[in-house]
């Protein structure tokens, strides 16, 4: 298979590709540690980080090798779908954040409740 390129996270890319050719895969951590990463250092460079890991997951979800297709033409596992999807559209999580984080502030300047009242006593009191 080799190292796909033309996605901005490219391992995801890769792993994608080679599960859904019917490879498996195997953990290998070897002792002493053989590849370390570099993490960004501030506020800005890990937000620029995050964007571009939510942007390259939107791009796979989006493109020809969107798990759905893997999973129905190719030899993706169900197990692997479900595992792909929920790394891929982990893009999406900013959109539901932002709503659910905007809506104690909608309840607070509107004086309203988002959970409905309870009306009916509890019969173990």
């Amino acid at each position: 298979v080799g190292w796909m390129y033309g996605s901005i996270t490219e391992d995801v890319h890769t792993g994608l590709t080679m599960h859904e050719k019917g490879w498996r895969s195997e953990l290998c951590t070897p002792d002493p540690i053989a590849f370390r990463g570099c993490a960004p250092i501030g506020g800005p460079t890990s937000m620029s980080q995050q964007k571009r890991w939510a942007t390259g997951m939107l791009e796979i979800f989006f493109g020809k090798h969107c798990p759905i297709f893997g999973t129905i033409f190719g030899k993706l596992s169900f197990r692997q779908f479900l595992a792909y999807m929920w790394i891929i559209n982990w893009g999406f999580n900013p959109v539901a954040q932002v709503c659910y984080a905007s809506l104690t502030a909608y309840c607070i300047i509107t004086n309203s409740n988002f959970l409905p009242k309870v009306s009916i006593v509890p019969v173990f009191t």
